[in-house]
């Protein structure tokens, strides 16, 4: 519908005009401003990016690409990994977040974390925009953990990981 607005009998050619008519129609995510800002660390926006788009190799698409036969999660052993459960269903991910958000003094959901903030309105820009790094920090962080599970064959506790996950969104805030 827009394109036919775009080039209408006797309008003048333009290039941004052009650049709409070319472009695809998409709609805006809400996680975009979340993930994407100069706040967080690069490879932390990636990251969650990848996990918005349920991009990660996770075990369950690794399953589906015939590289591994079983899925179970490195960090519980309890349940198949994906990206939901990986980052908000499994255990040891409820309890690192569950430490961050008493040293935030936030009061999480019990679904998605992701969801939650972008429906947050209680909080100024600045607010939300430290949330937003320390929760990427967290999944980034998660994902690691996840990894040195895999590769290592240990897993850090959740105490420890908390730890990291302040140190880390405390040197990034100090770098702003």
């Amino acid at each position: 519908m827009l394109k036919h607005l775009i080039f209408s009998p006797g309008s003048e050619y333009s290039i941004k005009r052009g650049y709409l008519w070319l472009k695809p129609d998409s709609d805006n995510v809400p996680w975009y401003p979340l993930m994407l800002n100069k706040w967080i660390v690069p490879k932390h926006s990636f990251l969650c990016w990848l996990v918005a788009r349920e991009r990660l190799l996770t075990q369950d698409r690794l399953v589906k690409m015939t590289v591994i036969q079983e899925n179970v999660c490195y960090l519980c052993g309890l349940q198949e990994e994906n990206h939901h459960h990986l980052f908000f269903e499994c255990i040891y991910s409820k309890k690192c977040i569950q430490l961050v958000a008493e040293w935030c003094k936030v009061d999480l959901p019990r679904t998605g974390c992701i969801h939650w903030w972008v429906n947050w309105r209680h909080s100024s820009a600045c607010r939300k925009k430290i949330i937003a790094l320390i929760l990427a920090c967290s999944m980034y962080q998660i994902w690691h953990a996840r990894n040195m599970c895999r590769i290592e064959g240990y897993v850090l506790r959740p105490e420890r990981m908390g730890m990291s996950i302040k140190q880390e969104s405390i040197r990034r805030l100090k770098q702003l």
